[in-house]
């Protein structure tokens, strides 16, 4: 949820349909409902969740909102805005903190009765960890070439 709200509210009937697919609505409503509920208790006394009737939205600017995902994100979009002038202790922390990704996303997290849950899970995971791999590889790439202007055995 996080993660897929983005700059704006998540409507309700987008989180029952991944959620709860299959359910009936008047099934789906109240399992959501209860489910907000129970997030806004976890996050009290922090105000990260905000809904309304028709949607909800976690607040992604409150500092008090950790989430791995939206860390995840902010690292591979920096790897991949950075140029080969790049720091090699910058390049070698980012690698670090690739290596904290090491399971698939949501592993554990199963929601067999919600087919669309499961195919938007393994769509993200794909996504990610062909990102990550791809980071990796980029970063890994970086350092070698910097390697090779650094040692006058390996010019032409």
């Amino acid at each position: 949820l996080v993660r897929e709200t983005g700059d704006g509210p998540v409507r309700r009937d987008v989180l029952t349909s991944l959620l709860w697919d299959g359910y009936t609505a008047e099934t789906a409503r109240p399992s959501l409902r209860t489910a907000l509920h129970n997030l806004r208790r976890v996050c009290a006394p922090l105000p990260l969740l905000a809904t309304s009737r028709q949607a909800a939205q976690f607040d992604r600017s409150h500092p008090g909102l950790l989430c791995d995902s939206l860390a995840l994100e902010s690292l591979l979009c920096a790897v991949n805005a950075a140029s080969d002038n790049e720091q090699s202790a910058q390049r070698a922390a980012w690698l670090a903190e690739l290596e904290i990704y090491q399971a698939a996303f949501l592993d554990g997290l199963n929601l067999t009765d919600s087919p669309s849950f499961e195919a938007w899970k393994t769509a993200k995971r794909a996504n990610y960890a062909e990102r990550i791999a791809a980071a990796r590889q980029a970063l890994r790439r970086a350092a070698a070439r910097c390697a090779a202007q650094l040692d006058p055995l390996l010019w032409p």
